[in-house]
């Protein structure tokens, strides 16, 4: 898995998540219109994709999570930002993260599955089935 290291987004970086969701492979899943840059974390070159804290219920916490750039697909990005935010999150104190790819997104529930999450359900709502992952895994003495 890659190695990198997430930052706060700054000012500069705000026009990206804009030119992100106009990319087809995003747009595919994601029906957000538009970002919230100020929950956004980067790459430090600031091109392959947010993790996005989004909501705390209780002692769980969500996040989505992307990858924006074509060029940046398959190369194993998704799976260590997601893992990269999630334990960031626990060590800020969230005893677990929970993330929803598609069912049909292959990349997406890869990335979740390689970045250490397990399956927890299946939801279906609207025609979509989506997966609920968590991190740590169920039954993980973390």
């Amino acid at each position: 898995m890659p190695d990198l290291t997430l930052r706060p987004v700054t000012h500069a970086d705000l026009p990206m998540p804009g030119d992100w969701l106009a990319e087809p492979h995003v747009r595919e899943w994601w029906d957000a219109p538009e970002a919230e840059p100020a929950g956004m974390r980067a790459n430090p070159d600031g091109t392959s994709g947010a993790a996005r804290f989004d909501m705390r219920i209780g002692a769980m916490a969500r996040m989505d999570y992307l990858i924006g750039p074509p060029g940046h697909l398959g190369r194993g990005l998704g799976a260590a930002m997601v893992r990269a935010r999630a334990e960031a999150l626990i060590e800020a104190g969230a005893p677990c993260i929970h993330a929803d790819p598609d069912a049909d997104n292959p990349g997406s529930v890869g990335a979740v599955r390689r970045a250490g999450f397990g399956e927890v359900r299946q939801h279906e709502a609207d025609g979509a089935v989506t997966l609920v992952y968590r991190h740590p895994p169920a039954g993980d003495a973390r």
